[in-house]
């Protein structure tokens, strides 16, 4: 898109605005409606507003681009948050799927993500809750790899913050010339490009 860069331009401003909306309106609290429930109620509404938006128009992709766009994944990480906390005994759908402990059932629910993701990405409608789908899948897949794995995986979390902050300046190279033909290998090399920028920051 031409209207915002990925990368830190956008992403520093919309986790404020995603921890004032937890702040002034979803932080746990006494009264009528359980903090859960409130969350989801809220979350619900944004997703609603993004499916009553044209597909591809310039509003969905500012709507997008700000905190109730993003609001589904925020509000999937606070529950499974809350639930891991309350020790498991809380009954959040999440904790429950992610709780899975044979691996046989871990590998399925891994499929069944992907297929969900794959179906999802057809249908503008679907597509609004593929991001839950992701979150679920990424804590399973973060469950079933072996410690090798997930060591070299905390190298790159390691880098991470670099990477995000100077990762723009890769896509805005690599990108434009992956578009004409060699999609994958441009992909690839923004990859690469991408690690090393964050290893030189």
């Amino acid at each position: 898109d031409h209207a915002i860069w990925p990368g830190p331009y956008w992403f520093f401003g919309l986790m404020l605005q995603l921890y004032l909306i937890y702040r002034l309106l979803l932080f746990p609290r006494k009264g009528l409606l359980s903090s859960n429930l409130s969350l989801i109620i809220f979350t619900v509404l944004c997703v609603v507003g993004q499916c009553l938006m044209a597909p591809e128009s310039s509003t969905l992709e500012w709507y997008r681009y700000n905190a109730l766009g993003s609001m589904l994944p925020f509000a999937c990480g606070l529950i499974y948050g809350r639930a891991v906390k309350s020790d498991g005994k809380s009954k959040s759908l999440i904790y429950a799927i992610t709780s899975a402990t044979t691996r046989s059932t871990q590998f399925g629910i891994i499929i069944l993500c992907c297929l969900l993701i794959m179906i999802g990405s057809l249908n503008f409608y679907a597509w609004a809750l593929v991001p839950a789908v992701v979150c679920v899948l990424h804590v399973i897949v973060a469950k079933v790899l072996p410690d090798r794995a997930l060591d070299a995986l905390s190298w790159v979390g390691g880098i991470s913050a670099a990477m995000f902050v100077s990762h723009p300046i890769a896509r805005k190279i690599i990108i434009p010339i992956s578009r004409h033909g060699e999609l994958y290998a441009g992909l690839l090399l923004y990859i690469v490009a991408a690690i090393v920028l964050g290893i030189v920051f």
